[in-house]
Protein backbone atom coordinates (compact mmCIF):
# COMPACT_ATOMS: atom_id res chain seq x y z
CA UNK A 1 0.00 0.00 0.00
CA UNK A 2 2.84 2.74 1.20
CA UNK A 3 4.75 1.55 -1.85
CA UNK A 4 2.32 1.96 -4.37
CA UNK A 5 0.95 5.43 -2.86
CA UNK A 6 4.52 6.89 -3.16
CA UNK A 7 4.59 5.58 -6.84
CA UNK A 8 1.95 7.15 -7.80
CA UNK A 9 2.34 10.77 -6.38
CA UNK A 10 5.49 10.54 -8.29
CA UNK A 11 4.27 10.03 -10.95
CA UNK A 12 1.94 12.23 -11.11
CA UNK A 13 4.28 14.73 -9.56
CA UNK A 14 2.02 15.47 -6.84
CA UNK A 15 3.68 17.29 -3.75
CA UNK A 16 3.45 15.78 -0.71
CA UNK A 17 5.17 15.10 2.62
CA UNK A 18 6.93 11.42 2.77
CA UNK A 19 6.86 9.37 6.10
CA UNK A 20 8.68 6.96 7.09
CA UNK A 21 7.64 3.38 7.92
CA UNK A 22 8.92 -0.15 8.04
CA UNK A 23 9.82 -1.84 4.99
CA UNK A 24 8.57 -5.66 5.59
CA UNK A 25 10.25 -6.71 2.22
CA UNK A 26 13.36 -8.22 4.01
CA UNK A 27 11.39 -9.69 6.47
CA UNK A 28 9.55 -11.54 3.60
CA UNK A 29 12.22 -12.33 1.44
CA UNK A 30 13.96 -14.19 4.68
CA UNK A 31 10.83 -16.76 4.64
CA UNK A 32 9.98 -17.09 0.70
CA UNK A 33 12.65 -15.93 -1.48
CA UNK A 34 14.28 -18.73 -3.58
CA UNK A 35 16.37 -20.26 -3.25
CA UNK A 36 17.88 -19.58 0.39
CA UNK A 37 14.23 -18.59 2.21
CA UNK A 38 13.06 -20.48 5.01
CA UNK A 39 10.09 -22.33 3.41
CA UNK A 40 12.84 -22.98 0.59
CA UNK A 41 15.06 -24.54 3.22
CA UNK A 42 12.71 -26.37 4.74
CA UNK A 43 11.29 -28.49 1.08
CA UNK A 44 15.57 -29.17 0.28
CA UNK A 45 15.69 -30.80 3.99
CA UNK A 46 12.04 -32.94 3.77
CA UNK A 47 14.18 -34.05 0.45
CA UNK A 48 17.33 -34.75 1.95
CA UNK A 49 17.80 -38.59 3.15
CA UNK A 50 18.13 -38.66 7.10
CA UNK A 51 17.15 -34.77 7.05
CA UNK A 52 15.49 -33.84 10.55
CA UNK A 53 14.35 -31.01 12.52
CA UNK A 54 17.94 -30.01 13.89
CA UNK A 55 19.34 -30.12 10.35
CA UNK A 56 16.45 -27.70 9.14
CA UNK A 57 16.95 -25.29 12.11
CA UNK A 58 21.09 -25.69 11.79
CA UNK A 59 20.74 -25.31 7.77
CA UNK A 60 17.98 -21.70 8.36
CA UNK A 61 20.72 -20.09 10.74
CA UNK A 62 23.69 -21.27 8.70
CA UNK A 63 22.40 -19.08 5.61
CA UNK A 64 20.42 -16.27 7.73
CA UNK A 65 22.73 -15.83 11.08
CA UNK A 66 23.67 -12.35 9.64
CA UNK A 67 20.33 -11.38 7.81
CA UNK A 68 18.75 -7.83 9.63
CA UNK A 69 15.34 -9.99 10.10
CA UNK A 70 17.03 -12.96 11.19
CA UNK A 71 18.20 -13.69 15.08
CA UNK A 72 19.57 -17.22 16.69
CA UNK A 73 17.96 -18.37 20.01
CA UNK A 74 20.93 -16.69 21.92
CA UNK A 75 21.20 -13.58 20.81
CA UNK A 76 17.52 -12.67 21.24
CA UNK A 77 17.59 -13.71 24.93
CA UNK A 78 16.64 -17.13 24.55
CA UNK A 79 19.43 -19.15 25.92
CA UNK A 80 18.10 -22.65 26.76
CA UNK A 81 17.53 -22.85 23.12
CA UNK A 82 20.51 -24.13 20.70
CA UNK A 83 20.50 -22.64 17.26
CA UNK A 84 19.76 -26.68 15.86
CA UNK A 85 16.39 -26.27 18.11
CA UNK A 86 14.80 -22.91 16.85
CA UNK A 87 15.49 -19.84 14.96
CA UNK A 88 13.84 -16.21 15.70
CA UNK A 89 12.25 -13.69 13.20
CA UNK A 90 12.34 -9.94 13.73
CA UNK A 91 8.24 -9.79 11.79
CA UNK A 92 6.75 -6.39 11.85
CA UNK A 93 4.46 -7.09 15.22
CA UNK A 94 8.12 -8.04 16.93
CA UNK A 95 10.18 -10.91 17.32
CA UNK A 96 9.09 -14.92 16.84
CA UNK A 97 10.80 -17.48 18.29
CA UNK A 98 9.93 -20.55 16.27
CA UNK A 99 10.77 -24.11 17.33
CA UNK A 100 12.10 -27.01 14.45
CA UNK A 101 10.29 -29.39 16.30
CA UNK A 102 8.06 -31.07 13.54
CA UNK A 103 8.44 -28.31 11.03
CA UNK A 104 9.44 -31.36 8.59
CA UNK A 105 6.82 -33.98 9.36
CA UNK A 106 4.54 -31.07 9.03
CA UNK A 107 5.55 -29.98 5.67
CA UNK A 108 5.11 -33.35 4.19
CA UNK A 109 1.49 -33.59 2.84
CA UNK A 110 2.13 -36.88 1.03
CA UNK A 111 -0.16 -39.46 0.94
CA UNK A 112 0.95 -43.23 0.79
CA UNK A 113 0.73 -44.90 -2.33
CA UNK A 114 -2.13 -47.21 -1.25
CA UNK A 115 -4.08 -44.76 0.77
CA UNK A 116 -4.37 -42.23 -2.33
CA UNK A 117 -5.37 -45.42 -5.00
CA UNK A 118 -7.89 -46.17 -2.45
CA UNK A 119 -9.55 -42.50 -2.21
CA UNK A 120 -9.03 -42.61 -6.15
CA UNK A 121 -10.99 -46.14 -6.42
CA UNK A 122 -14.29 -44.73 -4.31
CA UNK A 123 -17.26 -45.09 -4.83
CA UNK A 124 -17.91 -41.04 -4.01
CA UNK A 125 -17.68 -38.74 -7.00
CA UNK A 126 -16.47 -36.11 -5.09
CA UNK A 127 -13.41 -37.95 -3.23
CA UNK A 128 -12.57 -39.96 -5.99
CA UNK A 129 -12.48 -36.45 -8.04
CA UNK A 130 -10.25 -34.72 -5.10
CA UNK A 131 -7.95 -37.40 -5.43
CA UNK A 132 -7.29 -38.10 -9.22
CA UNK A 133 -4.14 -37.98 -10.17
CA UNK A 134 -2.68 -35.27 -11.98
CA UNK A 135 -2.27 -35.25 -15.45
CA UNK A 136 1.36 -36.15 -16.92
CA UNK A 137 2.78 -32.60 -18.75
CA UNK A 138 3.95 -32.44 -22.32
CA UNK A 139 6.91 -34.33 -23.05
CA UNK A 140 6.64 -36.76 -19.82
CA UNK A 141 6.67 -39.55 -21.99
CA UNK A 142 3.30 -40.71 -20.84
CA UNK A 143 4.12 -41.45 -17.34
CA UNK A 144 1.67 -40.31 -14.62
CA UNK A 145 3.28 -38.77 -11.50
CA UNK A 146 4.03 -40.92 -8.99
CA UNK A 147 1.71 -41.07 -5.75
CA UNK A 148 4.43 -40.96 -3.65
CA UNK A 149 6.04 -37.62 -4.85
CA UNK A 150 6.22 -35.15 -2.47
CA UNK A 151 3.48 -32.87 -2.01
CA UNK A 152 4.92 -29.24 0.06
CA UNK A 153 2.70 -27.42 2.59
CA UNK A 154 5.16 -24.72 2.59
CA UNK A 155 5.06 -24.57 -1.75
CA UNK A 156 1.27 -24.51 -1.35
CA UNK A 157 0.95 -22.25 1.11
CA UNK A 158 3.32 -19.70 -1.43
CA UNK A 159 1.49 -20.68 -4.68
CA UNK A 160 -1.41 -19.61 -2.76
CA UNK A 161 0.01 -16.21 -1.59
CA UNK A 162 0.83 -15.78 -4.90
CA UNK A 163 -2.12 -16.49 -6.50
CA UNK A 164 -3.73 -13.94 -3.66
CA UNK A 165 -1.28 -11.09 -4.44
CA UNK A 166 -2.27 -11.49 -8.05
CA UNK A 167 -5.89 -10.69 -7.44
CA UNK A 168 -4.81 -7.65 -4.84
CA UNK A 169 -2.93 -6.05 -7.72
CA UNK A 170 -5.48 -6.26 -10.16
CA UNK A 171 -8.20 -4.27 -7.84
CA UNK A 172 -8.33 -0.88 -5.92
CA UNK A 173 -6.72 -0.51 -2.59
CA UNK A 174 -10.02 -0.99 -0.72
CA UNK A 175 -10.44 -2.99 3.09
CA UNK A 176 -11.41 -3.50 6.46
CA UNK A 177 -9.21 -3.85 9.24
CA UNK A 178 -10.72 -6.61 11.65
CA UNK A 179 -9.58 -6.03 15.41
CA UNK A 180 -10.61 -8.53 18.09
CA UNK A 181 -11.65 -6.45 20.86
CA UNK A 182 -10.80 -8.23 23.70
CA UNK A 183 -9.72 -11.71 24.59
CA UNK A 184 -12.83 -12.99 26.11
CA UNK A 185 -14.98 -13.24 23.17
CA UNK A 186 -17.92 -11.07 25.09
CA UNK A 187 -20.03 -8.05 23.38
CA UNK A 188 -19.74 -4.76 23.99
CA UNK A 189 -16.47 -4.89 25.44
CA UNK A 190 -13.23 -3.27 24.63
CA UNK A 191 -9.96 -4.03 25.78
CA UNK A 192 -8.21 -0.44 25.26
CA UNK A 193 -4.32 -1.74 25.30
CA UNK A 194 -5.37 -4.97 23.51
CA UNK A 195 -6.97 -3.15 20.32
CA UNK A 196 -3.92 -0.33 20.53
CA UNK A 197 -1.15 -3.23 20.00
CA UNK A 198 -3.53 -4.58 16.81
CA UNK A 199 -3.13 -1.48 15.41
CA UNK A 200 0.36 -0.39 16.10
CA UNK A 201 1.33 -4.34 14.96
CA UNK A 202 -0.89 -4.01 11.47
CA UNK A 203 0.94 -0.59 10.39
CA UNK A 204 -2.60 1.18 10.58
CA UNK A 205 -1.28 4.22 12.36
CA UNK A 206 0.90 4.65 9.30
CA UNK A 207 -1.84 4.17 6.54
CA UNK A 208 -3.72 6.66 8.19
CA UNK A 209 -0.71 9.19 8.64
CA UNK A 210 0.07 8.75 4.78
CA UNK A 211 -3.37 9.47 3.52
CA UNK A 212 -3.49 12.63 5.81
CA UNK A 213 -0.66 13.52 4.52
CA UNK A 214 -1.22 13.05 0.66
CA UNK A 215 -4.71 13.23 -1.48
CA UNK A 216 -6.96 10.57 -0.61
CA UNK A 217 -9.81 11.86 -2.71
CA UNK A 218 -9.62 11.08 -6.36
CA UNK A 219 -11.99 11.71 -8.80
CA UNK A 220 -11.71 10.60 -12.41
CA UNK A 221 -10.62 13.29 -14.71
CA UNK A 222 -14.11 12.47 -17.53
CA UNK A 223 -16.14 12.24 -14.41
CA UNK A 224 -14.73 16.23 -13.02
CA UNK A 225 -14.29 17.59 -16.11
CA UNK A 226 -17.89 16.88 -17.47
CA UNK A 227 -19.54 17.90 -14.44
CA UNK A 228 -17.83 21.16 -13.96
CA UNK A 229 -15.80 21.83 -16.98
CA UNK A 230 -18.37 25.14 -17.47
CA UNK A 231 -17.33 26.68 -14.41
CA UNK A 232 -13.39 26.37 -14.77
CA UNK A 233 -11.32 28.41 -16.41
CA UNK A 234 -11.32 28.40 -20.44
CA UNK A 235 -7.98 26.83 -20.34
CA UNK A 236 -9.26 23.54 -18.58
CA UNK A 237 -12.36 23.54 -20.68
CA UNK A 238 -10.21 23.38 -23.57
CA UNK A 239 -8.68 19.78 -22.52
CA UNK A 240 -11.98 18.16 -23.53
CA UNK A 241 -13.55 14.93 -22.52
CA UNK A 242 -10.00 13.08 -21.74
CA UNK A 243 -6.96 13.38 -19.77
CA UNK A 244 -3.88 15.27 -21.19
CA UNK A 245 -0.85 13.40 -22.11
CA UNK A 246 1.41 14.92 -19.48
CA UNK A 247 1.19 15.09 -15.56
CA UNK A 248 -0.42 18.34 -15.03
CA UNK A 249 -0.48 19.58 -11.69
CA UNK A 250 -3.03 22.59 -11.49
CA UNK A 251 -4.77 24.27 -8.87
CA UNK A 252 -8.77 24.49 -8.89
CA UNK A 253 -11.17 26.52 -7.41
CA UNK A 254 -14.15 24.17 -5.65
CA UNK A 255 -14.51 25.85 -3.19
CA UNK A 256 -12.99 27.30 0.15
CA UNK A 257 -9.92 25.91 1.30
CA UNK A 258 -8.97 24.17 -2.03
CA UNK A 259 -5.94 21.70 -2.21
CA UNK A 260 -6.06 20.02 -4.90
CA UNK A 261 -3.91 18.68 -7.88
CA UNK A 262 -5.34 17.93 -11.46
CA UNK A 263 -3.07 14.13 -12.50
CA UNK A 264 -3.19 12.91 -15.59
CA UNK A 265 -6.30 10.59 -14.87
CA UNK A 266 -8.09 12.15 -11.94
CA UNK A 267 -8.18 14.78 -9.81
CA UNK A 268 -6.81 13.76 -6.14
CA UNK A 269 -7.69 16.24 -3.01
CA UNK A 270 -7.25 16.24 0.36
CA UNK A 271 -10.78 17.96 1.22
CA UNK A 272 -12.98 19.43 -2.12
CA UNK A 273 -15.86 21.62 -1.33
CA UNK A 274 -18.75 22.29 -4.12
CA UNK A 275 -20.71 24.84 -2.60
CA UNK A 276 -24.36 25.27 -4.31
CA UNK A 277 -25.13 28.95 -4.71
Amino acid sequence: VFKAEEKAYADEQVHWSPIEYQDNQGCIDLIERSPTGILRILDTQCKTPKASDRTFAAAVSKEHRKHAFFLEPRKAGLKQFKEDEAFVVRHFAGNVCYMAAHFLDKNNDTLHADFESALCASGSGLIAAMFKPAEPKAGAGGARRKASAFNSVARRFMNDLDSLMVDLNSTYVHFVRCLKPNLQLQPQTMSPKLVLNQLRCSGTFEAVQLIAASYPSRIPYADIHGRYKEHMPDFVQALGTLPPPPPLPLPLTLGPNPDPNLRSDCVCSRRVRVVAT
